[in-house]
């Protein structure tokens, strides 16, 4: 893959234990999953390779209106991590009003705040609202990059495949990087119905779900 002139490949990297991940003030996180941390390494300087931590959606707070945190805290939290961008799914609080949000970090200094365009099943719409649009295109280190929440990578909303063509079709887009929460038919349902259809429209950019109950999955060892 070229980026910016840049030449890049991606492994995985799996920690042994918590420790390895969470520094002291972030302890009291786990028993959230592990973050999956993927590192993107440079030909030119593999000794020092920048990485991509993506966390689930609601990793940082556990779905729970009573742990709702602001954009502030969330970046505070998020900056713990390793990584020359990080990507973190929390439960944002503004006033009486609540998201599902992620916060994303770049190296370069720049904070953005995604937030779902709408609550996804009647647990969410109980007490969720919603940005009421798509996400957009960040600039950041690692490439032309959107972070799209769960659902909407679903087919039903921003997945279908002429939308995003109207929507992003003509952006040069690099990665697709997708924090979930999703339970059940994970690949059948959110992958093929969702992730697959959306990245087939913005010409097959590199991809990868991090998801609560299924773990991380992406482009490089998608076979199905």
């Amino acid at each position: 893959m070229t980026t910016n002139g840049r030449h890049f490949f991606h492994t995985v990297l799996f920690p042994s234990s918590i420790d390895e991940i969470l520094p002291p003030s972030l302890t009291a996180l786990s028993d959230h999953p592990l973050p999956q941390v993927f590192p993107i390494f440079r030909r030119n300087n593999p000794t020092m390779p920048p990485t991509i931590t993506l966390l689930p959606e609601f990793h940082l707070t556990g779905f729970s209106q009573h742990e709702a945190i602001t954009q502030s805290d969330a970046a505070i939290l998020a900056g713990g991590y390793d990584g020359q961008v990080v990507i973190a799914g929390y439960v944002e609080r503004i006033g009486n009003d609540f998201y599902s949000s992620a916060i994303v970090l770049d190296e370069n200094g720049s904070i953005y705040n995604v937030r779902k365009s709408g609550p996804w099943g009647n647990s969410e719409k109980a007490w969720m609202s919603g940005s009421g649009h798509a996400p957009f295109v960040l600039d950041l280190s690692i490439g032309r990059t959107l972070v799209i929440i769960c659902a909407d990578a679903f087919e039903t909303r921003y997945g279908a495949r002429h939308r995003a063509e109207q929507l992003w079709g003509r952006e040069k887009i690099d990665w697709v990087l997708v924090p979930s929460h999703w339970q059940k038919s994970f690949e059948d349902m959110l992958i093929r119905r969702g992730v697959l259809r959306l990245v087939r429209a913005l010409g097959n950019p590199q991809w990868v779900v991090s998801d609560t109950y299924h773990g991380r999955i992406d482009s490089s060892e998608w076979d199905g």
